[in-house]
């Protein structure tokens, strides 16, 4: 058998020096998914369905007074008068059949509308009309035309689950649903005058949400009118890439005073992250006072509309205007002051010590509107920010903001909607079916994928994600627990000033809601039994990096979430616009402190700081103790020789077969890291680490470098949450357990020295993309034979399936030390060796025991029907989460999903079955559930029992497999022993006779949340630690596996997707046997006969065009030759990258 140095290591070599580009790719499951690079821009739907003028537009969300609508009629005058005394005029509003609004196929079920006495508004306890005619006129204009001159009034058409006296209340406000039913009644009609059944006039009319609505066509239309619009300012119309499931272009615009100031902000942000004590000394001195420094809105949550229209309005306010007058809030009056402490007494609000000095608490007071109010949901009463007496309050101030001045300290990033697909859909969700909002850090999505590049290039001082709904207003930072990996004391007071001054601006320029909250500032409660007297009761913290405004905050950028109270006009029109602005303003009055608080947190980045001691305080307990939390959320590193940090010296991330388990997935890390900016070392010679040797080629990532807290966050093992009652999500961000890649932590500066001796190269995201376009399975082994492909990746199902799929034969091995990986011939391996990046080591089958698989069907459970109104994929993209988790999962993989469970062999997921597919399991379809939903309905057919940890979120600990069993045998072959778990179940009953395949190990938690704050959740805890969480189970014809928790929790924890795909190979072995190639008694020491002697069955036949197959030859010097040539020339050059594994 040969051996030859990886490919890929050398591959990355000849790209180090490229230049780097930091927009983003995803997640991805092939070679050709590798080579994708999502920066190109994606379809426009400009033009689509425009803005098409009419002669009136209808507002659902108003009430509008004394409306007056012109109608050309074809009566003379006198016979329109006659008609108007006869009172025998009646309307109609129905649709235009030939004006569209949006896409029929999307949104197929849009009402024809009907007389106007049939538009009625939402009220579900009594009719109430929408139009009331209150006059009718006759008017003749110079020409003779005769016009029928109608005066109404319009009532608000929503209404909501509020109770008031049983009956809903009015919302003016556009709904918070996904899928735009509403949207049905929207679009192009006409407004008809009828006499005598017959239609004597007609115009033109729109049926909108709002004003300032725009649709998915509109929007992008807008984004280009704002590009051309005629204007002294620097106005440009870029894209960030595209969609993910349809592919859509994702617009931004900047508007600066010019180019050249957009153009410095980038050099600056190059030099403060090389040198950011030089650019320290620099502002100081005052060479920086010029700097325009950038500022990001942006929204990603699309059925939250008023978000998206509010952030285009603010960029017309810009291009619009030379001055705006902005109204501030600069402090209380007597009577506010009274009336702060006595709403704070009443809501039982205590100050955090931390802020004490910088909360103003501006915004807070919201009069007597503002309390026992119902929701919108009308499940109970709460919070709600309406009108208040604001001079009476507060002091108001009215500043005349002039347009270009603001600029010369100041450029805006506007991203009018990152969810593109979910704006058409006008759906939370995007088109792959899970919301992006908990996906900024994993980047699964394209769409985060490219925010958060787009942010990592600009390092903005801000990041505003607008949303909604919420009654009271609610603008960030957060409670803590915060995130471990922040620089907190650097940002902290910015934060709260920034929040406030978005708060103001909001409040102080709108007529209707006047108050907001700011969850860090407001939401510390008194508490008598606690120690301190204070205690944190209502999460809504930031300890999770996958929220948008939280990952941005690893790089010092203060990212706020913002919470609208209504859909409107009131919002889109004046609180989002005005609120940008005195943000805006804010960041004018304070850029240097700002730059100063992100070149600080770069330095300790460089440096790799010790910052322990600066943060600590920040981080308290439930009872507000300062610093009572910064050993568990900041331990150091503290045996023989380490650092005595929080951060390591450095990650290594192996990409050679014999240090690295997972090839494809520690590949892809570095396409994730270098698309965010972060910097990736590489050895040009070998190094030694802990007696294990590192070839060249191994990828190294500093922790003395600007981003340290970003790579860190990902790249940890994590916190582990235990005095916290609950976090307002999950905690799990991180990436080397998700993926199931190896990672080694080097936390000696000795040895950090040496190392990095050695990994004087690095790669940027350019680079590595090149680098890895060029990436092919690796091959190692005899030719001509058989071909084991290592099962270690998603990639390797996704081989497999491409095999069976093209009817070649492919066998899992079913005994031994490859039990679990697949087996196939060298001929059928070539087909796909250019495609997958798998490992594969050439072999004599006939060595091996295992069956061949017959190519499964899989049945998946929990699909939904289509909508009748709205969106008509609803509930299906933004309405069944695990479902669209299950369907990513098994087609990522490459497996053939059904919804007809007679055309399937095997049924998987995390959904209740049916009744005819319990049945089917009962008679014999092999099944395999996960979550509480799948395995509770399975407890009808077998004695189960499952329980959960009664204050526990998350859990990302380590795992023991008592059994060896197809299902779990790659994990033991791998000593991957650690296992996510959302939802902290476990079975505390199985059946007998049940093989245990999964069980917790009882060791400490490496990271989640899981309450312990009494002996009970305890000793609960030392029970689940300690439980099955996987088995699988055969009595007659029933063959089932069963997992407690998720699997395929947000697509982010692919390495426990093997288990799916285990399952369903191992279930779809037939009785056949493989018959590999015989080992000669002499082989020679490369290949056996290339014509073996033909199989049972076979014709003897070979293809008189082979399929060249991979080089076997080591060609490492030459391959280091030719990168070194290349370096030096500035190619690229076209050699095949070669991912190996370990040798047999």
């Amino acid at each position: 058998m040969q051996h030859r140095r990886p490919r890929l290591m050398v591959k990355i070599l000849a790209f180090v020096l490229a230049v780097s580009l930091v927009f983003p790719v995803s997640a991805f499951a092939s070679v050709a998914d590798l080579a994708d690079d999502t920066r190109a821009p994606g379809k426009s739907l400009a033009n689509t369905y425009p803005n098409l003028p009419v002669d009136w537009q209808v507002s659902l969300a108003e009430d509008t007074k004394d409306v007056t609508v012109k109608v050309p009629v074809s009566l003379t005058a006198d016979e329109l008068t006659a008609a108007i005394e006869a009172q025998s005029i009646s309307f109609s509003l129905v649709r235009d059949g030939e004006r569209q609004y949006l896409n029929p196929e999307k949104f197929p079920n849009p009402w024809e509308g009907g007389t106007l006495d049939q538009w009625v508004t939402q009220n579900t306890q009594k009719t109430v009309q929408m139009f009331d005619i209150k006059e009718m006129v006759v008017e003749t204009d110079n020409d003779g035309k005769v016009y029928l001159k109608v005066l109404m009034d319009i009532n608000c058409y929503f209404y909501n689950a509020r109770v008031n006296d049983g009956v809903g209340d009015v919302d003016y406000s556009a709904p918070h649903n996904n899928g735009g039913a509403y949207l049905d009644v929207c679009g192009y009609f006409n407004f008809n005058a009828i006499v005598a059944e017959k239609t004597v006039g007609s115009v033109a009319t729109k049926v909108v949400p709002y004003d300032t609505f725009r649709t998915i066509y509109e929007l992008y239309d807008d984004v280009d009118a704002l590009a051309n619009a005629e204007t002294d300012l620097y106005v440009s119309r870029e894209s960030m890439g595209r969609s993910t499931t349809d592919g859509y272009d994702i617009p931004y615009v900047i508007i600066a005073d010019q180019k050249a100031s957009v153009d410095r902000w980038l050099e600056y942000t190059e030099l403060v992250e090389q040198d950011p004590d030089l650019v320290l000394a620099q502002l100081k001195e005052g060479k920086w006072d010029d700097l325009r420094v950038p500022m990001f809105a942006s929204n990603v949550h699309s059925n939250e509309n008023a978000a998206v229209n509010g952030i285009l309005e603010f960029g017309h306010m810009l291009l619009e205007n030379e001055t705006v007058d902005v109204k501030t809030l600069t402090g209380f009056t007597e009577a506010g002051k009274a009336l702060l402490a006595e709403e704070m007494a009443r809501n039982n609000a205590k100050t955090p010590d931390l802020i004490k000095d910088y909360a103003s608490y501006l915004g807070y007071i919201r009069g007597e509107n503002g309390y026992n109010h119902w929701t919108t949901s009308g499940s109970s009463k709460g919070l709600y920010s309406g009108q208040l007496d604001l001079e009476k309050y507060y002091n108001v101030e009215s500043e005349t903001v002039n347009i270009k001045e603001l600029l010369t300290d100041v450029f805006v990033v506007i991203v009018p909607e990152q969810n593109v697909e979910g704006y058409e859909h006008m759906t939370r969700t995007t088109g792959q079916g899970y919301d992006p909002n908990r996906d900024e850090a994993n980047q699964t999505l394209f769409e985060d994928a490219n925010a958060m590049a787009l942010v990592n290039k600009f390092n903005p001082m801000v990041f505003t994600e607008i949303h909604g709904r919420v009654d009271a207003v609610l603008i960030e930072p957060c409670t803590p627990p915060h995130e471990p990996n922040y620089e907190y004391d650097l940002i902290a007071e910015q934060f709260i000033k920034l929040g406030e001054a978005v708060g103001v601006g909001a409040i102080a320029n709108n007529p209707d809601h006047n108050s907001f909250e700011m969850p860090f500032r407001d939401f510390l409660r008194g508490n008598e039994t606690s120690p301190t007297g204070k205690e944190w009761t209502q999460p809504w913290d930031d300890m999770t990096t996958a929220y948008g405004s939280q990952y941005p905050v690893l790089i010092g950028t203060a990212g706020i979430t913002w919470e609208l109270p209504v859909y409107s006009d009131i919002s889109a029109e004046y609180m989002v616009p005005y609120g940008l602005m005195t943000q805006a303003m804010f960041i004018r009055d304070n850029k240097i402190s700002m730059l100063e608080n992100q070149a600080k947190l770069f330095s300790r980045g460089v440096n790799n700081t010790n910052s322990n001691a600066d943060v600590a305080p920040w981080y308290v307990n439930q009872y507000d103790e300062t610093g009572a939390q910064a050993e568990l959320m900041r331990p150091v590193y503290d045996g023989e020789g380490q650092n005595g940090n929080f951060y390591p010296e450095c990650y290594i991330i192996p990409l050679d077969r014999d240090n690295q388990k997972n090839l494809f997935d520690a590949a892809a890390e570095l396409k994730y890291l270098t698309r965010n900016d972060v910097k990736v070392n590489v050895a040009t010679e070998s190094f030694v680490y802990d007696g294990v040797t590192y070839p060249e080629g191994t990828t190294v990532i500093s922790m003395y470098q600007a981003k340290r807290s970003l790579a860190n966050s990902q790249l940890y093992d994590g916190t582990f949450i235990s005095v916290w009652s609950g976090l307002y999500s999950e905690s799990f961000a991180q990436r080397s357990h998700a993926r199931g890649y190896d990672r080694i932590i080097v936390a000696e500066p000795a040895a950090y020295e040496t190392i990095m001796q050695s990994c004087q190269a690095t790669i940027d995201y350019e680079g590595t993309l090149a680098a890895l376009a060029e990436c092919t399975a690796d091959f190692d082994g005899v030719e001509n034979a058989d071909v084991i492909i290592d099962n270690v990746s998603n990639d390797s199902a996704n081989a497999v399936n491409a095999l069976l799929n093209a009817g070649k034969t492919v066998a899992m091995i079913t005994e031994g030390e490859e039990k679990g990986n697949f087996l196939c011939s060298y001929e059928d391996f070539l087909t796909i060796a250019d495609e997958y990046v798998v490992t594969a080591t050439g072999v004599y089958g006939a060595n091996y025991k295992a069956a061949v698989i017959d190519n499964p069907t899989v049945y998946l459970p929990g699909k939904p029907a289509n909508n009748t109104s709205g969106y008509v994929e609803t509930t299906l993209r933004s309405g069944s989460y695990n479902y669209r988790f299950d369907w990513l999962a098994l087609t990522n993989m490459g497996f053939t999903v059904t919804d007809d469970l007679s055309a399937a062999n095997v049924i998987v997921g995390s959904r209740a079955l049916n009744d005819e597919a319990l049945g089917a399991v009962k008679a014999g379809t092999p099944y395999m559930g996960y979550t509480s939903t799948a395995v509770s309905r399975v407890g009808e057919l077998v004695d189960l029992e499952l329980s959960s940890c009664e204050m526990g979120t998350d859990f990302l600990g380590r795992v023991v497999y008592p059994n060896n069993t197809l299902i779990n045998a790659t994990y033991i072959n791998e000593g991957d022993d650690v296992m996510y778990e959302y939802g902290t179940y476990w079975f505390s009953e199985i059946p007998d006779g049940a093989t245990v395949l999964v069980q917790n190990a009882g060791k400490d938690p490496l990271q989640g949340c899981i309450c312990l704050t009494d002996d009970g959740l305890v000793k609960q805890f030392e029970t689940y630690n300690n439980g099955v969480v996987g088995f699988e189970y055969q009595s007659g014809n029933m063959d089932i596996a069963l997992f407690a928790n998720v699997l395929n929790h947000k697509i982010h924890q692919t390495d426990e997707f093997t288990f799916i795909s285990n399952f369903i190979f191992s279930r779809s072995l037939s009785a056949v046997a493989y018959e590999g190639v015989q080992q000669p008694e002499n082989p020679e020491p490369g290949n056996p006969d290339p014509k073996p002697d033909p199989k049972p069955g076979d014709s003897g036949t070979t293809d008189p065009k082979p399929t060249t197959p991979p080089e076997t030859g080591d060609t490492s010097n030459v391959m280091l030759w030719v990168a070194v040539a290349v370096i030096s020339c500035g190619m690229i050059p076209a050699a095949v990258v070669v991912l190996k594994r370990k040798a047999r």
